[in-house]
């Protein structure tokens, strides 16, 4: 698993980042956005990084487009979409 994480192949040619996370993602722990990000830092690559408080793994859109149960409907974390697009605005 070590291998295939992508903390492991962040470079000077990694293209700028964005990422979220919900802090209790209970499949994919918060570490390893945060570790990423601590990685792009290193590499002086620019990224937009948000954690959010609460959510379960695979929220995709947040909302009813995407949702694939109940809880994946989240108006918290929906508001990534948006400040993706902000941040893509600069690239």
């Amino acid at each position: 698993m070590e291998k295939l994480s992508p903390v492991n192949y962040v470079s000077a040619n990694t293209p700028p980042t964005f990422i979220w996370h919900t802090a209790d993602d209970g499949l994919v722990y918060v570490e390893n956005s945060l570790n990423f990000a601590t990685q792009l830092t290193k590499h002086k690559v620019p990224y937009e990084l948000h954690i959010f408080e609460s959510g379960p793994h695979g929220l995709s859109l947040c909302d009813e487009t995407t949702a694939g149960e109940e809880s994946h409907i989240n108006p918290q974390c929906s508001v990534w979409f948006d400040l993706t697009i902000n941040w893509l605005k600069k690239y």
